[in-house]
């Protein structure tokens, strides 16, 4: 309960300061594919899929914070005692993004902040296996914004996040750092 509060009081101080901007409210629809950067627990991971729902708001001129909920799978194999184990990482993420609006179609688009996600490893036949318990961690991305018409932008971006924490698997604990880079185009519609 604690995370929703820091952004719920970090949305209303930004709005509550600083006023309400021109741009406004906007909603984000991004599917993509992610490519693990490192073994999770010395399993090799294969490239995932996933989608993200953001919402964000714009508190001054290109300036806004996001907050959002997403799901990733990705799956390993030979991993965990077990033929097959995909790995579920579910949760919410929120930050800080700042797009850089031309006079053409055209912008550029970055943001940074925290997620808090959890991870759930299922063996071949769908049981649950582990569950890290929701942890803290980052991501920053970055990418473009094209308008499309009528208040919808199409926004290709790269990201990186990071997700460290521990997992209990088989009555034992183990580290686990799940880092990837994510490739995928968002559907915003701006208000």
């Amino acid at each position: 309960m604690k995370f929703y509060s820091i952004y719920i009081t970090l949305f209303l101080m930004l709005t509550g300061t600083v006023g309400f901007s021109q741009e406004g409210l906007s909603a984000e629809f991004r599917p993509g594919l992610s490519f693990p950067l490192d073994k999770m627990g010395g399993a090799k991971i294969n490239t995932g899929y996933g989608f993200e729902f953001t919402v964000a708001y714009d508190v001054i001129k290109d300036v806004g914070v996001y907050l959002g909920w997403g799901w990733k799978k990705f799956d390993a194999d030979n991993a965990f005692l077990t033929d097959q184990v995909d790995i579920e990482e579910t949760g919410y993420t929120g930050g800080i993004q700042y797009i850089l609006r031309k006079e053409s179609s055209l912008s550029y688009i970055i943001r940074g902040g925290l997620v808090y996600n959890h991870l759930e490893l299922e063996d071949n036949e769908g049981e649950l296996i582990a569950d890290s318990g929701h942890g803290i961690g980052w991501q920053a991305e970055a990418g473009v914004s094209l308008e499309i018409g009528n208040n919808w932008d199409l926004r290709p971006t790269i990201r990186y996040r990071n997700l460290p924490g521990n997992i209990e698997v088989f009555n034992g604990q183990m580290a686990v750092d799940l880092q990837y880079i994510s490739l995928g185009v968002g559907l915003a519609k701006r208000f």
